[in-house]
């Protein structure tokens, strides 16, 4: 019996190449990404068009394209290798890669002032029977929020958001690069401790919520967005559940101590390192107990300093990022 024809999302892949001129179409990159999840909504916003000219049932009129929008959220595995994490992290923070070293290689990131723009390539599944899938492209995607996270036990996580200024689709599907075939996963378990303040923490979960605040653009004459523009201020934002050891979170709250937070991911001989500079605790830190257990408290800070976050990858790469 043929199979019924049908999409599925098994061997999805994404394809992200930096462009060199913001929004306007890359080359695809020479490497894909295997991804957890993705979402992508492409089309047109319609609204009715309101007038006092009704149909003799008093029903609405026509609608009306209104504008277009490609919205995106993908989520990737983390790996030390090149398999396009130093490509996520710098589309993320508009940053620049600097490398030292001669094996392994030191490569030091540090946050930009400047939107970048990626060209997004995807085919909508992998088909089975006589099933049809889109490829579908974005240009001019940026990163409007972007979550990096990894709780014990798990895998770290990268989740990125945002809108593109353009896209398109069609019945012919893409050929994308195959993805890296060696898989260098950051686990929990590679995890050092957390310091911050001459304080060291065992954590049981840690994300980096990255705010870029951006918003769309529209101008007469454009059907999409004409660009993304800052809405508000950028921030970073580091969210931990830690295992309480009599330090006195709630006290440096009150006094709004700020110190540089720093977190290793150690294997081998390949490390990811984040540092939030000058962390400061936001929030409350509440004492909570529910049980006769270990007690987990949540710690939040937010970084207080100009370049906010600075990330390093060691690895055995001579470069950042594939060619």
């Amino acid at each position: 019996m043929a199979p019924i024809p049908h999409l599925r999302g098994a061997g999805s892949l994404l394809n992200a190449a930096i462009e060199s001129t913001f929004g306007t179409s890359q080359a695809a990159a020479s490497y894909s990404l295997r991804v957890e999840s993705i979402e992508v909504s492409t089309g047109a916003n319609r609204s009715q068009i309101r007038a006092l000219g009704q149909g003799s049932k008093g029903f609405a009129g026509p609608t009306f394209v209104e504008s277009q929008t490609a919205s995106f959220t993908a989520r990737i595995v983390a790996h030390y290798t090149v398999d396009g994490l130093a490509t996520l992290l710098r589309w993320i923070l508009w940053g620049t890669w600097g490398t030292t070293g001669s094996g392994p290689y030191t490569h030091a990131l540090t946050t930009g002032s400047s939107r970048i723009g990626a060209t997004m390539r995807f085919n909508t599944g992998t088909v089975v029977g006589s099933a049809n899938d889109e490829a579908v492209t974005l240009v001019g995607a940026t990163v409007f929020t972007a979550s990096i996270r990894v709780s014990a036990p798990g895998l770290m996580t990268v989740e990125v958001s945002g809108e593109a200024l353009s896209f398109s689709r069609s019945s012919t599907a893409h050929s994308l690069a195959a993805a890296a075939t060696t898989e260098t996963p950051v686990i929990h378990h590679h995890a050092g401790t957390l310091a911050w303040n001459s304080i060291t923490a065992r954590l049981n979960s840690f994300t980096l919520n990255i705010n870029n605040a951006l918003s769309a653009v529209y101008r007469l004459g454009d059907l999409g967005p004409g660009d993304f523009a800052p809405s508000g201020s950028r921030s970073i934002r580091l969210e931990t559940e830690l295992y309480a050891a009599g330090e006195a979170w709630a006290t440096t709250q009150v006094t709004g101590t700020v110190s540089d937070a720093v977190i290793s991911f150690t294997d081998g001989t390949s490390t990811l390192e984040f540092t939030v500079e000058g962390a400061q605790i936001a929030d409350i830190v509440p004492d909570r107990i529910t049980g006769p257990g270990a007690v987990v408290t949540p710690v939040i800070w937010t970084a207080t300093e100009t370049d906010a976050l600075s990330v390093e990858l060691v690895n055995a790469n001579s470069t950042a990022e594939a060619a």
